[in-house]
């Protein structure tokens, strides 16, 4: 029988399992996540907390760094021929970072974009990548195909159900010149970053369009995801550690009532109880017992022991003689019927149901049952 100490020691092992197990899956989910969401929309979900690197190329063939995270801001000065993707990734993972978890953008001045302002209905968000397709075709004299282009919002705060936004417009060859200017091709870059705009902070528009709303949307699904995954560990915490504890009681309230059915028969005696706990037949012994004295023709379809008191249940050819072949026995006695003897047609035997008791044992109230229970 295991102790309370096993089952603690079984408890901190399966928690720490658990814990394996929840580190493997949170890293497959979040690559899943990655790979099923369109990079376009994987580059903008929580742009607000995500770490930002922004690139800006300086008079005299050098490119100033400016990295913001959470921890504060950290800056570099790079000549433009030390700049690249691969020392981008290299100083990133100084600050104990990776390049998928930085947001890269070129800033750009203002001056260098065509801007207008639009006042969108906050229901028409979902449609807004064909109204800014529409606003270039027929108020701009740009194709769709040489230029980038994006929306931004002038607040936060949408009054009257309406959303005033800045459609910033930039060629791409004046954008590809001045990426290249730091090093980089565009597609090393995941956004521009307009700066001089008026606005507090910077805006930045991708390098593909995409609607505000689904912006929104991706984000709060990441966030509802990334609860569901701690609400699901967290129950399984809660689960395994109530099952131990559970187990651990039930393990000692039975070592407690093993000591005390040893103790009150054998006079509180450490010794004399292990002696008798060690002397006394066991299941098996019960069990081999009846294999030599039944007969071929009989067979158990249960079989109960509580403190030496032993019941079977079963079939036989011959029933009647079954209590008699039971006393016989050097380990059994006091074998007695405890219900009549009915015939089974299924099994073509007679049905019978036998107690007796282990030679040498005391009758009193039973406090534990062992049962075990056989097919033919």
């Amino acid at each position: 029988m295991a102790s309370a100490t096993d089952a603690v020691t079984i408890a901190a092992k399966s928690f720490e399992a658990l814990r394996a197990q929840t580190r493997t899956l949170a890293r497959w989910w979040l690559a899943e996540l990655r790979a099923t969401l369109p990079q376009r929309v994987w580059s903008r979900i929580d742009s607000a907390a995500r770490p930002c690197l922004s690139l800006a190329a300086l008079a005299g063939e050098h490119v100033r760094g400016r990295l913001r995270t959470a921890k504060g801001v950290a800056e570099f000065t790079w000549s433009t021929t030390e700049c690249s993707p691969h020392s981008v990734a290299e100083w990133l993972a100084t600050q104990e970072l990776r390049r998928d978890d930085v947001t890269v953008a070129i800033e750009l001045d203002a001056d260098r974009f065509f801007r207008r302002d639009l006042v969108v209905p906050k229901a028409a968000l979902r449609a807004l990548p064909s109204i800014l397709a529409q606003d270039i075709q027929h108020r701009t004299p740009f194709e769709p195909e040489e230029i980038w282009h994006g929306a931004t919002q002038q607040s936060d705060k949408p009054a009257n159900d309406v959303v005033a936004l800045s459609h910033w417009i930039i060629r791409r060859g004046h954008a590809t010149a001045e990426v290249a200017r730091c090093g980089l091709r565009t597609v090393d870059v995941d956004a521009l970053g307009i700066t001089n705009s008026g606005s507090d902070v910077t805006p930045m528009i991708a390098l593909r369009d995409q609607a505000l709303d689904q912006l929104a949307w991706a984000s709060r699904a990441v966030r509802l995801m990334g609860f569901s995954a701690i609400f699901a560990t967290l129950v399984g915490i809660v689960t395994i550690l109530v099952v131990e504890a559970s187990t651990t009681a039930r393990v000692e309230r039975a070592i407690s009532e093993l000591r005390e059915q040893a103790g009150a028969g054998l006079g509180g005696s450490r010794a004399a109880r292990l002696s008798a706990l060690k002397a006394g037949p066991g299941v098996l012994d019960v069990w081999e017992e009846l294999s030599r004295v039944l007969p071929e023709h009989t067979f158990l379809s249960e079989l109960r022991i509580a403190d030496g008191e032993i019941s079977i249940t079963g079939f036989s050819a011959d029933a009647a003689h079954l209590v008699r072949l039971v006393e016989q026995s050097r380990l059994f006695t006091a074998a007695h019927l405890t219900g009549a003897i009915t015939p089974d047609l299924t099994e073509r035997k007679d049905r019978f149901s036998l107690a007796f008791r282990v030679r040498g044992t005391q009758v009193h109230e039973p406090r534990g049952t062992a049962v075990a229970r056989g097919d033919r």
